[in-house]
């Protein structure tokens, strides 16, 4: 298994309105670039794993097989996106190709949302023929041979918690009439008259 170099999340800004495939939601991006992307392991069933990266408090991998997955036809480039915190979650997300000038591929991994389980992974056995990767006139690769993907996730909304509800304390109310009621008082507090001038004095 061999590791991707790094990976670069991006924060966007939005002016206008949302498209309506996205129907108003907000989305994280994640480009992960796969250096050298021709010299990568590319045996059947051999992957390379990214750095790790984080959305909605969940610790997430994208898994690439150059040389396409177990299940995969001949000659397919496989991509997976794996859940790397313990435990299960919902996620919908989308994953594609960015093309060496900017655009997206034309054959995503469509949104879909999945209940994902630790060490589980979704994505696409058939995501593209690695010879259309290596193929200088398909703008896969950039000039550099790195191969760059985009993963998309729904950023999930947490509800905010109720406000709890603390009643009025007359205890403090209660005591404060004791202390000045001479009645009821056990404590005499008393204050000479030079004392008080000397307060004043400061002031």
């Amino acid at each position: 298994m061999s590791a991707v170099h790094r990976h670069i999340e991006l924060n966007t800004i939005d002016v206008g309105n949302f498209p309506s495939s996205r129907n108003g939601n907000k989305w994280k991006d994640f480009h992960i670039y796969l250096h050298d992307f021709a010299n990568l392991p590319s045996g059947r069933g051999e992957d390379t794993l990214s750095p790790a990266f984080e959305c909605n408090g969940l610790r997430w991998r994208l898994i690439v097989y150059p040389g396409g997955h177990d299940t995969a036809q001949e000659g397919y480039v496989s991509v997976f996106l794996t859940l790397g915190s313990p435990g299960t979650a919902t996620i919908t997300f989308d994953i594609n190709i960015l093309q060496k000038f900017g655009t997206r591929f034309d054959r995503p991994i469509d949104i879909n949302t999945f209940d994902i389980i630790s060490g589980r992974s979704y994505g696409a056995s058939n995501l593209v023929k690695r010879s259309d990767i290596l193929d200088p006139s398909k703008n896969l690769l950039d000039d550099n041979g790195t191969l760059a993907f985009i993963v998309s996730i729904k950023e999930e909304e947490t509800e905010a918690m109720p406000t709890a509800f603390v009643p009025n304390n007359p205890f403090l109310d209660m005591i404060q009439d004791k202390f000045l009621d001479e009645e009821t008082a056990d404590v005499c507090f008393e204050v000479s008259s030079s004392e008080i001038e000397e307060d004043r004095s400061k002031r």
